[in-house]
């Protein structure tokens, strides 16, 4: 009874990541440019975050001005029905996130003006890593956003080696954290079955998006 049980489970955990998240990849239609469009009216406009925010320098990346700006970002979106979220995590680097199954070249059109607008009000070029986001399962990194000093034109590169790291960093953490469980709860634990989170890895080839100018 048992065995039926745990096969039962199996099967159900290996059949949901491809039900939720792999078939409506294969039937949703191409989308040849981004969903967007002109979005420089949307509010708050580049120009109102810029005064928000006020432009003093890069500052410390975990003070209120950055946390101003991402929020700001963040809500030009939302209102539109957007799902995107960001946040800075180190200095001159910002982590932009989006809902699963967003369009590529939405992405790069959305990460491309963070990275401009962060830039313009803090002063220093950042770098921005790409992250699709699940309800049940962990992030997947999907692409960079690169631009040096100056004047010089951003990049945006989808790549599945990116998407392939993330999971070796989530099994590692899985592992990590059966093993501080097993310490913590002893023999009770090695007696349960653990089912193991699947986490759909599903990417394309190497991409990079050609990138509007200013």
């Amino acid at each position: 009874m048992r065995n039926r049980y745990l096969l039962a489970l199996g099967a159900l955990s290996v059949a949901f990541p491809i039900v939720v998240f792999v078939l409506p990849r294969l039937f949703m239609p191409h989308i040849p440019h981004d969903t967007i469009g002109d979005d420089t009216g949307w509010s708050p406009t580049p120009s109102e975050i810029a005064a928000a925010v006020s432009k003093s320098g890069p500052g410390d990346f975990r003070d209120s001005r950055h946390a101003k700006f991402a929020e700001l970002f963040k809500s030009r979106y939302r209102r539109q029905q957007k799902a995107v979220g960001i946040r800075f995590d180190a200095p001159g680097h910002l982590k932009i996130m989006f809902a699963a199954l967003t369009p590529r070249w939405d992405m790069a059109h959305v990460s491309v003006e963070a990275a401009r607008e962060a830039t313009s009000c803090f002063g220093v070029p950042f770098q921005l890593d790409v992250y699709e986001t699940f309800i049940s399962s962990p992030e997947l990194k999907l692409a960079e956003v690169r631009q040096d000093a100056g004047n010089s034109p951003i990049s945006v590169w989808f790549d599945q080696r990116f998407t392939q790291d993330s999971v070796r960093l989530s099994k590692r953490r899985w592992s990590l954290f059966r093993s501080r469980n097993r310490t913590m709860r002893g023999s009770r634990l090695r007696n349960r079955p653990f089912a193991r989170p699947l986490i759909p890895a599903v990417a394309g080839p190497s991409l990079m998006l050609p990138v509007r100018p200013n």
